[in-house]
């Protein structure tokens, strides 16, 4: 089994503001009141600080249900089995760094959070907003700030560059709202 207890939701798609729990084996993600998700509407769901079994499995599935305010499946699947298994050292290529061959602490990964400019939004329209990181960084996740559950992220995306992270909003508001996308710069320091 997964160990889902320490989970961070870190981003999210299609949905709108909301709040998640999780419970035994499961992470329930529970929309806004005032938040309407149409049909056919694209989700994602991103969350970290899940780990892996500790004894490997070949049969593992992730089941989705969507259910109405009144608690009703709307719908329902599972994946396809995939596979965690134990890595031994005939994955590890040739001429690979190995533990034997660098120094413990030599390099240590330092992860900065970078901020766009809070990007206003008039009222029915859509924006883009784009975090970087810097020279020597990359993107290692990202996600959005917003004043409102008015404002609903369309995208929310690593830049073709992966250096950046882009986030485009629309304004479902009669009044001008903002967004500020976020980026988290992964930066490996000697």
């Amino acid at each position: 089994m997964f160990v889902i207890v320490h989970g961070n939701l870190s981003d999210t798609g299609g949905l709108g503001p909301g709040i998640y729990s999780i419970s035994g084996q499961s992470i329930t993600y529970t929309v806004a009141p005032e938040v309407l998700v149409p049909a056919n509407t694209e989700l994602r769901l991103q969350y970290d600080n899940i780990l892996n079994p500790s004894i490997p499995d070949a049969n593992l599935t992730v089941r989705i249900t969507t259910k109405d305010t009144a608690g009703s499946v709307i719908d329902s699947g599972t994946s396809l089995a995939y596979k965690i298994r134990q890595i031994g050292t005939e994955d590890i290529s040739n001429k690979s760094i190995t533990r034997e061959k660098i120094k413990p602490g030599a390099v240590v990964a330092v992860v900065n959070q970078r901020s766009s400019e809070v990007i206003p939004i008039p009222p029915g329209q859509d924006q883009l907003a784009v975090a970087a990181c810097k020279a020597g960084e990359v993107a290692s996740g990202g996600g959005y700030m917003t004043n409102t559950a008015k404002v609903i992220v369309t995208l929310s995306s690593v830049g073709e560059d992966g250096r950046s992270w882009a986030i485009q909003a629309v304004n479902t508001d009669t009044l001008a709202h903002s967004v500020t996308a976020n980026v988290m710069c992964l930066h490996l320091s000697p």
